[in-house]
Formats: structure tokens, sequence, C-alpha cells
């Protein structure tokens, strides 16, 4: 038989008053209704010995069940139970184990009879937690009731796991409630996600209990092996911005456990999305806390690295308050990594440590990345760009070859202030020189204001208890309406192409998730409707050591544009920069294919000429 077969629910009617024999041969139960049914078997309730004896539930395995392979894991499910049951004083807040044995039945339209394996449990009178909190409407249990019904499944647990077995499937449906010597009392039930953490698995199993469909795959696989600490994560989604190092959620053998879910496609992740291992969200940096807020992401777990805690028990985000702090602040559970090499960072950084579940102690330095090379080409991108930037303006950039050749050529500005998502190394001779003032900034005056910090240990050092430089939540920092505030806001992002309508991709070469959104378009608009404010695209006009152009007739197809050609600016490369704001189609076409390479800029006229019939002559 297999799950779809409709003589099932005749072979589950036929069990309806039939007498099933125990395993010593002398005691026997009585099945009366099936009163539930699972992904593998079927739950009557029973009674002991004659119609009249004491109530039992009795879980059969179904016959569409009884493979090799299920039939050895029933068995060592039975085996565990029976373990949690024949203690010297058995705890009261765990469901008894009675019996297991292979109850012969005829199978439907005649055949050899059915060996079906059946396990008998306490039968308790009364209702699950889950359906208490329903019927409460929302406003839950009364503090007395919860405190105690909380005693008894913390004792429970306590039980489980001195005997080296942990429950993982411990919900409001099982726990049981039942009176008992006139008192409610809770009783957990239903093991069918457990791990045996040290038990000899020739006698017992990784697997306990009836929900049998949900123990993770690599725990069936392993048959009698030992279950390694990790085997226990199963179905995880872990949502995250850039990963650096050694990633083991995107690894291939977390396929199938673990399903990484990047906003920012670093290159550690770069290879499972492209394999369909991972996924990509595409999202704008400035909408990621809202998604944790409102619950449209909702979070389980927040797992955060901390500096260190002052003598208030305050710890602080450290490095990187993005969408760190929305997470902290919105996951039901958060646990820490205290490392001793964080720095402890100013303003919406600060963790209470009482707001930790659990948290380790660790002093590990923390990944550095090393300052690119500034080229010849790099160089007069960073010149040109440089003329773009007024006394006085604030600025937001990245981190590359790029953005530190620019910030290379603004020893000679005055009053220059900082308001960026990431703050990096290329801004530390300004900083130290007195370029940054940040004193006509009229949001956060006189501070420097980011979201992460990204660089060498020198710019951690920097950021490290320093009240001129501040930490906002990228809802904040990236917030359009707040950049636009700020007068001569001057973005300046970079870009994998455009094409000759303006139209920049910035996340992926063709269908291939190279980055993300990230905050480009919050800025971008930001800087361009702020007074005096530019918004710049900067980028090299070839790639692949000049055999292709990054200024292109069209973009790739399944390229996806970040910023559009009607927000786009300043387009600037080594060969120029111009201004898109207001000019035709023609006109883009014919500045943008000025800024290209000379050795692309005919195939390109002659491209766009063919495509729009335009010509250059007038």
């Amino acid at each position: 038989m297999n799950a779809n077969d409709p003589r099932l629910s005749t072979v589950r009617d036929s069990l309806r008053g039939v007498v099933l024999r125990g395993s010593s041969g002398t005691v026997t139960y009585h099945l009366r209704d099936c009163i539930g049914e699972g992904g593998q078997g079927w739950v009557f309730r029973a009674t002991w010995d004659d119609p009249g004896g004491v109530p039992v539930i009795v879980k059969v395995l179904r016959p569409d069940a009884v493979g090799n392979e299920s039939l050895r894991r029933f068995q060592r499910e039975a085996e565990v139970l029976r373990m949690l049951s024949t203690q010297a004083r058995p705890n009261p807040y765990v469901v008894r184990f009675y019996d297991h044995a292979i109850a012969h039945v005829p199978a439907p339209q005649g055949g050899e009879p059915l060996a079906l394996p059946f396990t008998v449990l306490e039968y308790v009178h009364g209702t699950n937690l889950e359906h208490v909190l329903k019927d409460s409407g929302g406003r839950g249990l009364a503090v007395e009731r919860a405190r105690r019904l909380a005693r008894h499944i913390t004792q429970a647990l306590e039980h489980v796991h001195a005997q080296k077995i942990v429950h993982r499937d411990l919900k409001p449906s099982n726990i049981l409630l039942t009176i008992e010597g006139g008192q409610e009392i809770a009783k957990v039930t239903d093991f069918g996600l457990v791990k045996l953490v040290d038990v000899n698995l020739q006698r017992t199993a990784a697997l306990a209990g009836a929900s049998l469909g949900y123990a993770p795959p690599e725990q069936y696989e392993q048959g009698n092996q030992r279950v390694s600490a990790r085997t226990d994560v199963s179905n995880v989604r872990v949502y995250h911005l850039h990963l650096t190092g050694q990633v083991r959620p995107l690894s291939p053998e977390s396929q199938g456990r673990i399903r990484s879910i990047s906003f920012f496609t670093g290159e550690s992740a770069r290879k499972a999305v492209d394999e369909g291992r991972a996924d990509f969200m595409p999202v704008f940096l400035s909408d990621i806390p809202e998604l944790f807020r409102s619950g449209a992401l909702p979070l389980d777990v927040a797992m955060v690295q901390l500096s260190p805690p002052d003598k208030h028990g305050i710890a602080t985000l450290g490095t990187s308050c993005d969408a760190a702090r929305s997470a902290v602040d919105n996951a039901k559970i958060v646990i820490g990594e205290i490392n001793e090499s964080m720095p402890r960072t100013h303003g919406a950084t600060a963790v209470d440590m009482r707001r930790l579940a659990a948290y380790t102690w660790t002093k590990r330095p923390l990944i550095e990345h090393e300052r690119p090379e500034i080229g010849p080409v790099e160089a007069a991108i960073g010149e040109l760009v440089a003329r773009l930037v007024d006394d006085g303006a604030t600025l937001q950039m990245g981190i590359g070859a790029i953005p530190d050749a620019v910030l290379a050529k603004l020893g000679d500005k005055h009053d220059l202030g900082i308001h960026t998502e990431m703050f990096s190394d290329g801004l530390l001779p300004l900083l130290e020189a007195g370029v940054i003032t940040n004193r006509f900034k009229s949001v956060h005056p006189g501070r420097s204001v980011t979201s992460f910090v990204m660089g060498s240990k020198a710019v951690f050092d920097y950021v490290d208890d320093n009240q001129l430089v501040e930490f906002h939540p990228c809802d904040r920092t990236n917030d359009t309406a707040l950049i636009r505030k700020m007068d001569k806001m001057t973005a300046i992002n970079s870009a994998i192409e455009i094409d000759l309508s303006g139209q920049v991709c910035a996340d992926s070469i063709g269908h291939r998730i190279f980055s993300g959104i990230g905050g480009q378009m919050d800025f971008i608009r930001g800087a361009a409707i702020s007074k005096g404010g530019k918004a710049v695209i900067a980028l090299s006009s070839t790639a692949g050591n000049g055999k292709f152009s990054r200024i292109v007739t069209t973009l790739k197809q399944g390229a996806g544009v970040v910023t559009t050609r009607g927000h786009v600016r300043w387009v600037v490369t080594e060969y120029g920069a111009r201004d898109l704001h207001g000019l035709t189609l023609r006109e883009r076409a014919e500045a943008l294919i000025g800024l290209a390479h000379p050795d692309f800029r005919a195939e390109l006229s002659r491209s766009i000429r063919e495509l729009r019939h335009f010509d250059f002559g007038g």
C-alpha cells in the first residue's frame, strides 16, 4: 500500500473494536475509536484488558509506513519512550509509556495478514495548552497558573535531559493538561522530534515518538551512527546581509537543513545562489528593518556579535547596526557572542545584556578587508569625482578602489560631513587632517553617521568609544526624507554596467546575482533632491581587462535595474563626467558614448542608431 491507497481507510475502520495483545501475551487492549491521524500512524482510544478497563492511547503504524526503515524507527522510538517510563521514579509530568508490540490484522480483500506495530501510552483526560491559549482570546494565562504549568514542564524536561534526550518539538499542542488530585497539571507528550545526545544507539535511536515525518533527513540516514551535536537543525531559514569568510549555512552540507536568504549577496554566497542552494531577496536596505518589525519576516532568533558590556550591563552592536538593531528589537530570542575585540560604538547600538537569552564570550580578531590598489583608471575617476564635491558637502560612499581614489583627492576640501551607510579606512586621513568636521550638517551636526563599518583594524580602533562617530539603523541612515535635509548631499556609488538610456545595473551580471540593491537608490534619490546635492554613479569604462564595455546599448538579459533612468544624475568614468538629468534619450546616448572607452564608441553609436534611429549630427 501507499499513502494514497483507498484501502487504508478500510484498514483503519476495521481496527475499531479489535482486541490487540500486548508484548507479554497476557495483556490486551480493546480499540474503541480513532481520535487522530498523523503522517505515519493512527491514534486510537482504547481500554486495558476489558472494555470497561483503564483507558489508554494506542498508536498504530499505518500499513503504508511499514517498510524496513519505518519499522525500525517505530521500534526504536518505543525503546526511547520505554526508557523514559521505566525509571525507579517516573516523572509525573511526562506521558507514561506502557507497551509496544505487533498486531496481526486481516488484510482488506484477503491476502496475508498485516503486521502493524503499535505503542500504548497513558490516556490523559483533558485538553492541551494550545486549545486553552486559543480559548483565552489572546489574554493568555493567569500568572499563577502559568507559573505552575511552567514548573511542571521544566521538571519534565529536566527528567528527559537526565536521560540525555532532547525534546525538539515542545509546543502548546504537545503539552497536555489534566486534573490529578484536584489540581491541574501539565504533561509533556509527543517525542517525535528528539535527539539522543549520548546513548547507545544499538539499543535506542536518534528518533522517538509519533511525528516521524518531521525529523531531519540526516538522522534517518545515519542509522545506528552516533548523532552529532549539530544534526538537530532542520528547515531553518537564515536571513543575512553581507557575510565574509567560511559560512556554514552556505556549504553544500547544509543543503536541505539550512536555507540562506541574503539581502546582499557577497562573494561567499554567490556560488550557493547560482546553484540554487541559497536565495537572494531584492530589497532596499532602508526597508529591511521594517520587514522584521512588521512581522512580514518574523524572526525566531537573532544571533549577533556584541562588544563587551559596560559596568551597567550594556553591550553594543559594535561594527554593525544596520538591520541588526531591528533584529535584536524584534526577534523572540536573542543570542549574543560577546567578542572582546569588538569595538564599543555609539549611537543606536546599545543592547542590554538582559535582552539576551544566552551568550558566549570570545576574543577573536574581526575579519578585515584589505584596501584595494588604486590604479591609473581609478585615480582618473577619483580626480573627476572630487571636482564635483563642494566645500561643506556631506558625503556618502562605499568601499573599494574608486571610493578610496575619490577620498584621496579631497585633501584640499573644507568642512566636509559624513552621512553614509558604510564607514571605511579611506575616511581616516580626512578625519585626522580636519577636512571632515561635520559642522554644516543639518542632521546629526558634528557627528559622522554610519550604519556599519568595514575595513582594517585601524578603522575598528578609530570608531571604538568614539563619540564623534554615531551608528544608526539603516532605516535612518538611508531614509530619503532625512538625506534630502542635508544641503550639498553628495552620494557616490558604483555600477556593473549602464545602458545608453541611463539604466544602472548594480546587483547582477545578467541573471547572476553579484551583490544587492543595498542603499544605492536611497542615497541617489536623497542626494538628487537635496539643495545643492549631487548623485554620482562612478565606474570604469571597461571590465575584463578591457574586453568588455561597461557602457552598453542594452543591459544584459536578466540584469537588474537598481537605479532607474529617471533617477540617474551624474555618471563618471575615466573619460569624463556628465549630468544626465534633463537630457533626452538621444542626448543621453551621445553623452554616455562620450564616456565609453574609445575602442567601443563606434560600435555603440552604430547599434543605438539601428535600435532607435538616432542622428547625432544635430
